[in-house]
This record gives structure tokens, sequence and C-alpha cells, in this order.
């Protein structure tokens, strides 16, 4: 819009934000690695998102740093190595900085899609986040401390699934760092029946989202009693623990609104059905009708989350 009113830019604080970002680089201890393209190529990424040809343009063109494509290609390339590096460097700045200790440890997946049709042995075809389900992707896995600070990553086949990169990557880290006591954080579909049985024949201590909708409506009603739509409260049941927020509540309610209204439309036009409803009981004889009990179900845990967890000395203030 400046441009179309014949305002032209006389100065840009590009500059400071990348001076800026080069500090930081340098105070998580990212300077050690010696590799003046890969802390050029990490800033310019952070700055504005491009692909690589595009990135050597930017920085020549913003900050007059001057790369040949055939030189990124082939440094970036030998980068890969660097890995290791990169991690004990993240590992040191958290434990001097931000009290980490292995201790409590978040862990999540996400794939990342290639601009290409073409795989290869790394590069391949599976569940994709993004939707790109014809492109080869990778899967990264990465674990990080409370405040969302990385501390560690991994890299696996794009044909993975997510929950079998969990186990290898945190026995791997509980050996090489002799960690004593560790805590993972999780959601419900990275550890499944066989990866908390591993976890627990390991000693690893785990907190995941609790598949509570496969609950039976008596166990809801109890939960949803006991919790009293009061923001905040948790209760603990067994390996179960429960929270309720009113925040969730307000989105909850809005997205089974519309799930019943969905159900009541297909009810009524019965060929516009595509696939199963939950909120829709199964035809008899030719009839369709609302799951009354599935519904209760879903108002009832409108704003309740659940965890299962094998730790045992949770504050009792927390349940």
């Amino acid at each position: 819009m400046l441009y179309k009113r014949g305002i032209s830019v006389r100065h840009s604080r590009l500059t400071t934000a990348y001076d800026y970002l080069e500090k930081v680089y340098g105070q998580l201890g990212f300077n050690q690695l010696n590799s003046d393209l890969l802390k050029h190529f990490c800033l310019i990424r952070v700055l504005e998102p491009a692909s690589k040809i595009k990135s050597i343009y930017l920085l020549q063109k913003y900050f007059g740093v001057e790369y040949k494509k055939t030189t990124v290609f082939r440094q970036l390339q030998q980068a890969t190595s660097l890995k290791d590096q990169v991690v004990v460097a993240a590992i040191d700045y958290a434990r001097q900085n931000l009290d980490f200790d292995f201790s409590l440890v978040f862990y999540d997946v996400t794939t990342l899609y290639f601009e290409t049709h073409e795989s290869d042995d790394f590069r391949l075809n599976g569940f994709s986040k993004d939707n790109k389900i014809n492109q080869p992707q990778i899967l990264v896995g990465l674990m990080v401390n409370h405040t969302g600070f990385p501390v560690y990553y991994d890299l696996f086949p794009g044909n993975t699934f997510e929950g079998h990169t969990i186990i290898p990557l945190i026995l791997g880290i509980k050996a090489k760092y002799e960690i004593g006591r560790l805590t993972v954080v999780a959601d419900a579909g990275m550890l499944s029946a066989a990866n908390l049985a591993a976890v627990e024949e390991n000693r690893i201590d785990y907190i995941v989202g609790g598949r509570i909708k496969k609950l039976n409506l008596e166990q809801i009603r109890f939960i949803a009693h006991k919790l009293d739509q009061t923001d905040g409260k948790l209760i603990r049941q067994s390996e179960f623990i429960f929270e309720y927020s009113a925040r969730r509540a307000k989105k909850d309610k809005s997205d089974n609104e519309r799930q019943v209204q969905k159900a009541e439309y297909l009810i009524s036009h019965p060929t516009k059905i595509l696939k199963r409803s939950s909120f829709i009981t199964s035809p008899r004889n030719n009839t369709l009708s609302l799951n009354r009990e599935t519904i209760e179900k879903y108002r009832l845990l409108e704003g309740i989350k659940g965890y299962k967890t094998n730790v045992a000395d949770i504050p009792d203030q927390l349940c």
C-alpha cells in the first residue's frame, strides 16, 4: 500500500532484527559450530522464510552476504554432521540458564513435506499433517522443556508411524546423558499400550492425554459431578487426572452444537451421509435418529481434559 501511494522506504530496521537474532544465536552457543553459512541461513529463515535459492538472494539484497548456489548446497549438506554439536549447545544453554535437568520433557512429532513428487530412502510418502498426501516428507521428533525451549530433536523417514518414534528417542537420550528420573509428556496418540508398557519397563514416568470419550456414561457423569464446572479444578481417579477449563468448555460447546446440527441435517437428508457420525444411531429399519447417549457424554465432557500418568507423587494441591 505504501508503494501504491508513492511513498518510498528510506530506512529499514530489518538490520536491527538481524543484529538481535545474531546476538541470540551467539548466546545460545551456536557460534561454536563455526559455520557462518548455517548461521546466515538460520537468521534469514526466521526473518523471511523462503527456498534456499531465494534465501541466497535475500541475504545479498538485505545484508550484502553473498553465496554461490553450489557453495550453499555443498555446505548445507555437510551441516547435517553438526547435529550432535547443535544438541549439546542447546542442552548446555538450557542447563545453565533455564534450570533444565531432563526431569520433565515434552515430546511431539510433526511432518515436513518437500516440493517434489520424487521420493528416496528417507523422504517418503506417509500421513501428512500438512495435507500433502502426494508429496514425500520426513518426520521431525522434537523434545522441549517446560517453557518450550527445544533441547533435542531427531529425524525419521516419512512413512514412520509417529508413535514408533518416541521410545527409541527417549531411551537413546536416557542412556546418552545418564539421566536418572525422566518424565515425558505427550499427546494420547503418541503412547500406545505397547509404548506405555515399554516406558514402564524402562522406569520412565509419563503424562499423556487420556482418551476420556471412551469412558462409559456413568463414569463421565461421576467425573463431571466432581469437577462441577469449576474452572481450573483437578481430580484424580487411579492413573487418571481430570481437569476442567471454562475456556475449553466454551469451544467444546460450540463444536458440539455444530455436530448436533449436522447430525439433524443428515437425518433429514440421509442420502447425503458419506460416513458414519457418532451423533447418529446405526440404522434400524432404515430409520436414523440422534444418538442421545453419545450426545449426553459429549455435553458432560465440555471443558474436561483427561490425562493418564504413572507419576504417583503429584502434589495434593493439584489433585
